[in-house]
């Protein structure tokens, strides 16, 4: 039992890893968007691009007025 237990749990986090890498992927698109259409500056995208996941990730929330519209 305790071997499907470890298998579940093992599972479950590749599971969520694999769903922030494409929340993160999504994100990027997402700024380049933005740049497209001038709502977001060069620097601040490049900044961003190369951030890691966590990063990229909690700062969204900060540029989440942007998203919206």
């Amino acid at each position: 039992m305790r071997v499907l237990s470890r298998l579940a749990e093992t599972r479950r986090k590749m599971t969520d890893a694999l769903a922030k890498k494409a929340y993160a992927q999504q994100c990027r698109r997402d700024l380049e968007a933005l740049h497209a259409q001038g709502r977001l500056p060069q620097d601040v995208v490049d900044e961003m691009l190369n951030a890691d996941d966590d990063y990229l990730i909690s700062e969204r929330k900060y540029l989440a007025h942007l998203f919206t519209d």
